[in-house]
């Protein structure tokens, strides 16, 4: 396959299951999809791996963008719309994306940055031969969101109630949410569930915690943090009590 060794790179630079052997194609133009929420860090650093590796954008390279800006029913439609294009390869960020993707091809190879338990949320056979056309970097790790949980129990003591935002369009923090949930229940804590789909959801999310009157409040990692709107932003900055968000690129993205 001519784009064989385009495929294998970008498999490798996203320290993917298991390829073989990398072929350069040289004078070859390749085409990429980019289905994601915006153009995040996440895809900056993506495309400057594939720079490093001699796929240039506007060379050898040309970008096919879709953003959702957060609407997770945009995926079908923007999937199919790089599905048309005839892009030799689909790079997503999330479970949901790589999950439109996959259903609208079975033939485009489609590179996931992290899958949250692949295997799980159905976009693998199994780690060591995937199948399918679905490859990337697994995180199977749900009992990171419990001890995210217990850091920042840590942290702060006197913690006895706390809120937790998770992405409700995000199949893959079943198991996530499970888990935060035994660990509170180990530690003594008591949780008020905020489920978010929307960009737009954080500001009645954000309401509904400071009713509940929470010590703090814990976020899943979710691209829609990058997404909220100046006025979700404000009603979280007009929240005091301690929060604890998916990372602090996140924290910083969303202002």
């Amino acid at each position: 396959m001519r784009r064989r060794g385009f495929i294998l790179l970008i498999g490798s630079a996203a320290v993917a299951w298991p390829v073989i052997g990398l072929r350069s194609q040289w004078g070859k133009i390749f085409h990429l999809g980019i289905l994601t929420n915006t153009r995040s860090f996440e895809v900056e650093e993506f495309l400057k791996g594939l720079r490093d590796h001699g796929y240039v954008e506007g060379q050898n390279l040309i970008v096919e963008y879709r953003f959702s800006e957060g609407y997770g029913e945009r995926w079908p439609k923007l999937a199919s719309e790089l599905v048309a294009f005839r892009v030799d390869a689909i790079f997503v960020l999330t479970t949901p994306t790589a999950l439109a993707a996959k259903h609208a091809t079975n033939e485009i190879p489609i590179i996931i940055s992290t899958a949250l338990e692949p295997v799980g949320a159905g976009l693998a056979a199994n780690l060591a031969h995937p199948g399918g056309n679905v490859t990337g970097m697994s995180l199977m790790a749900p009992e990171l969101g419990g001890k995210h949980l217990s850091l920042f129990k840590e942290a702060i003591p006197s913690l006895h109630r706390v809120a937790v935002l998770w992405n409700a369009a995000n199949p893959a923090f079943t198991n996530v949410r499970q888990d935060v949930n035994e660990v509170a229940r180990s530690i003594g804590l008591t949780l008020v569930s905020q489920p978010v789909r929307e960009p737009e959801d954080f500001t009645a999310a954000f309401a509904a915690l400071a009713e509940s009157r929470p010590d703090g409040s814990l976020s899943s990692s979710m691209p829609l943090w990058a997404n909220t709107s100046p006025r979700s932003q404000s009603s979280r900055r007009a929240n005091t009590f301690p929060s604890s968000p998916p990372s602090a690129r996140a924290l910083a993205s969303a202002g």
